[in-house]
């Protein structure tokens, strides 16, 4: 049985099912869903978008969907522009008690027949359990509302550029959420409405604080390079991997930036 949850927040429970909303789901006999959500405890359920492995459900839209889907996607990007116009915080509301009945039962209810149509004709990936769990990982992340000292940015105010991150602190989500698909290399980015928090600038880290006792930061040297060369049985240099390439790939020739850049295009073949 195809599925869509209306919202993802922690307290909004209801579901779109059968062209009919579900207030008190029961997730043991659902099969499937366009994304994962915390509330599905379900392990038979599978997710659409991780068949799909970055592509966009306006790419994979069947035929003789997408006039009902775009009309739909529309009347979406209208409510969701009338909240930032009339400075509605929609993250403190369920989506569902914010838009008319019929508009959900219209989008979500096409969703649903695009997920089925994902899940009858695409080919799961091999990969799958694994995107699945770090789809929940990020999820669980995304839950967690950031601890934000702002005054912390009280004694850089003068500066035009500091003014503007500060109000646009209060129009972005104070939580973190991940795009999977967000880069052909698998790394990870932040979502549009997120927090920053992989392009933060330097100068504004400061206003993020612990909630316990302090942040750990791991940054391994050339991660991509060496678990290719792991998985190939070569023998890792003890070095900066980047500087190693630039003296024994490279002879010296280049800069480690450009080695790092070459060699990153040959690896994921971006030329």
């Amino acid at each position: 049985m195809i599925f869509h949850s209306i919202d993802i927040k922690q307290n909004c429970k209801s579901i779109i099912m059968n062209n009919k909303i579900i207030n008190d789901p029961e997730y043991s006999n659902l099969t499937g869903t366009w994304d994962y959500n915390m509330d599905h405890n379900n392990d038979q359920i599978q997710y659409a978008n991780l068949y799909l492995q970055g592509k966009s459900i306006d790419e994979i839209c069947p035929s003789h969907l997408k006039d009902k889907w775009e009309t739909a996607k529309e009347k979406h990007k209208s409510f969701i522009k009338s909240f930032k116009k009339a400075q509605v915080k929609a993250s403190e509301y369920c989506f569902y008690d914010l838009v008319p009945e019929t508009f959900l039962l219209e989008f979500f209810g096409t969703k649903c027949e695009i997920t089925e149509y994902i899940l009858d004709n695409f080919e799961k990936p091999k990969n799958y359990d694994f995107l699945l769990a770090l789809k929940k990982m990020l999820v669980d992340i995304e839950q967690n509302k950031l601890n934000l000292n702002l005054s912390a940015l009280n004694n850089q105010m003068h500066k035009y550029k500091v003014r503007r991150f500060k109000d646009k602190l209060k129009r972005i989500s104070h939580n973190v959420s991940y795009n999977l698909f967000g880069t052909v290399t698998g790394r990870l980015t932040n979502k549009k409405g997120s927090f920053p928090m992989l392009t933060l600038d330097r100068d504004y880290r400061s206003i993020v604080t612990p909630n316990n006792d302090f942040f750990l930061e791991l940054d391994f040297n050339g991660a991509e390079l060496r678990c290719l060369l792991g998985l190939s049985g070569l023998e890792q240099p003890q070095d900066d991997i980047h500087a190693w390439n630039v003296k024994n790939v490279y002879r010296d020739s280049i800069t480690r930036e450009e080695a790092k850049k070459r060699i990153f295009a040959w690896l994921y073949n971006l030329e």
